[in-house]
């Protein structure tokens, strides 16, 4: 590694710091500076992604810095280096196009740095509770989510208040998660408890049976939504998400179409999740439709929002089926201004959709 890099990386390093606000500045500087000492660990890694950096003389200084910050920025998702292909592209940027391209970058790295170094900033908690709660919708229209949330549950009524960590990956695609534990590489990130609902399997809910096309699910287990102000539960790719409000207590179930472990006990074949779905409202003949098992009290009305299917009002078709690898349906709710809202977000590729359940 010659003279040339170091001065190039830790220029560019400098020029980055100096964009950011000063409560971040440390965070941010110490964790570009730990990526390229890791990148300088791989031979040759770090005198290429020095030379991806190396802009020639044009624009002015400013736009040359810029240009260097993004290409540093956007190498850390893809480190080690980005292809040449991208870097010639962001090199040719009109100088108009360099702050609207490296805003979001510096937005990502304050994130992910703050989440690394820890410190008396956390980007993580304003985000979770500005803008994540106060507005659900916008939030999961624009930021992708992803939930790990309780492991699965064969039966019984549950209630399980978890504590949960909402974190942020800067690689390849942006995402915002919600994990059981935090990483051990990260020292900061925002805590909470929620309401977690377990996955539970449609041939262990008690009383179903495993034929597929004969049964009750009469006696679903139910999580109340009490002891947080958050509810979430894991992700959906056929599953559904049920859930019924009594006088002012809410009760909800997350049902898999399939066994969640092998995969290999499908529900029905020709129908998938939007067969467990109507299933669980009552529409498949020779199959009870669902209802929470006692101590929930009878009443209220009995929702299922499903893969192809639902009951609820204005969401006759639910969430959509799986067609690419990267697609996936999410269930979170806030307690706010005294009552229960739920949202769901499906994620297809880079689109984002969110509806409100309740």
């Amino acid at each position: 590694m010659g003279k040339d890099t170091n001065i190039r990386v830790a220029e560019t390093i400098a020029y980055i710091g100096s964009q950011v606000g000063a409560a971040v500045r440390p965070a941010v500087t110490k964790y570009l500076t730990d990526e390229m000492q890791r990148i300088a660990a791989m031979p040759g890694a770090l005198d290429v992604f020095s030379d991806e950096m190396h802009i020639g003389t044009k624009g002015s200084k400013d736009d040359r810095a810029a240009r260097r910050a993004i290409i540093m920025l956007e190498q850390l998702r893809g480190a080690p280096y980005v292809p040449a292909t991208t870097a010639a592209q962001i090199k040719q940027l009109g100088a108009a196009q360099l702050a609207p391209r490296l805003a979001p970058l510096l937005e990502s790295i304050t994130i992910v740095a703050c989440q690394r170094v820890g410190g008396v900033m956390n980007p993580l908690s304003q985000i979770f509770l500005n803008r994540f709660r106060a507005n659900p919708i916008a939030f999961l229209q624009s930021k992708r989510l992803f939930i790990r949330g309780s492991d699965q549950a064969t039966g019984g009524n549950l209630r399980n208040v978890a504590d949960f960590w909402f974190l942020y990956d800067f690689k390849a695609v942006p995402v915002f998660k919600i994990l059981t534990a935090r990483p051990a590489t990260d020292s900061g990130g925002h805590s909470f408890s929620a309401v977690s609902i377990p996955a539970v399997d449609w041939f262990n809910v008690p009383g179903r049976g495993a034929t597929p096309t004969a049964g009750s699910f009469a006696q679903l287990p139910g999580t109340e939504l009490t002891g947080a102000d958050v509810v979430l539960t894991t992700q959906f790719s056929g599953c559904a998400f049920c859930f019924k409000v009594v006088n002012s207590r809410i009760f909800a179930t997350h049902i898999v179409p399939d066994d969640s472990v092998n995969h290999n006990k499908p529900l029905a074949a020709a129908g998938g999740g939007a067969e467990l779905a109507r299933q669980l409202a009552g529409q498949v003949n020779n199959v009870a439709g669902g209802d929470f098992a006692a101590p929930v009290p009878a009443g209220g009305q009995f929702y299922v929002f499903g893969c192809g299917y639902s009951n609820i009002p204005n969401l006759p078709g639910g969430y959509p089926s799986q067609t690419v690898p990267d697609e996936y349906m999410s269930v979170i709710g806030f307690f706010r201004n005294g009552a229960w809202e739920i949202y769901s977000q499906h994620v297809m590729n880079a689109t984002y959709t969110a509806a409100r359940l309740l």
